[in-house]
């Protein structure tokens, strides 16, 4: 599918539902399991309460198959952003058996857009490895750590969190497993979520450059 991806530019703060932890951000699923579908950063933050808050620009918005293959973690640290992809779009299911894919109109960032984010040319290499250039070069880095939507397929008997720079997973009572992007400390940490749609082929360019001077402005041909 040859489709328009828009990635939030700022991360989303609002808590009309209740599901802000706080000051450490969202949780990817209050009821600790990995599956995508019945978790509340998917039903009650980004198709609930933004979606609802999207008015009249929901018209713009293509309902989309996400992609939910599962990373292992005892990879992850390895992968590139090419075998991220790969991952995402394959048959390996997460650690709670969820679903491989969910059709909704709203979801987040794959780990491979935050991977090809910095051009194809690093598209073989190791994200955990080139996460110093990540910082720098990165038109999605960001200061807040932020969930992506890929779940984990394997989980170790560890209560604690367990990270890498770069791309990590999370792990709350020993069975629960996600990934997020986190550069910074962990006892300085806010996870953050940047809501990420697809435009509807109807929707045409009107003018604009992209840049945040003369950003793109857009219609739709209903």
């Amino acid at each position: 599918e040859n489709r328009v991806k828009l990635i939030k530019n700022d991360y989303y703060t609002e808590n009309e539902s209740g599901y802000l932890i706080g000051t450490n951000g969202y949780d990817w699923n209050s009821s600790k399991i990995n599956n995508w579908e019945s978790s509340t950063l998917n039903n009650n933050v980004l198709n609930g309460e933004y979606w609802n808050s999207l008015g009249k620009y929901q018209s713009f918005i293509s309902p989309s198959v996400w992609y939910l293959g599962a990373v292992d973690d005892n990879l992850r640290k390895l992968y590139s952003p090419n075998q991220f992809y790969n991952v995402e779009r394959g048959n390996t299911q997460s650690s709670c058996k969820g679903n491989i894919n969910f059709s909704g109109n709203i979801g987040l960032m794959y780990p491979s857009d935050y991977g090809f984010s910095i051009g194809i040319l690093s598209a073989s290499d190791s994200i955990y490895s080139k996460n110093e250039f990540y910082k720098t070069n990165s038109w999605l880095y960001n200061d807040e750590s932020f969930w992506v939507i890929t779940p984990m397929a394997n989980l170790l008997n560890s209560p604690e969190y367990k990270y890498i720079e770069g791309v990590y997973s999370k792990y709350s009572g020993g069975y629960f497993g996600a990934t997020l992007v986190w550069p910074k400390a962990m006892n300085s940490a806010i996870i953050v979520v940047f809501p990420t749609f697809h435009l509807k082929e109807s929707v045409l360019y009107e003018s604009g450059s992209g840049t945040k001077e003369n950003p793109y402005r857009i219609s739709i041909n209903e």
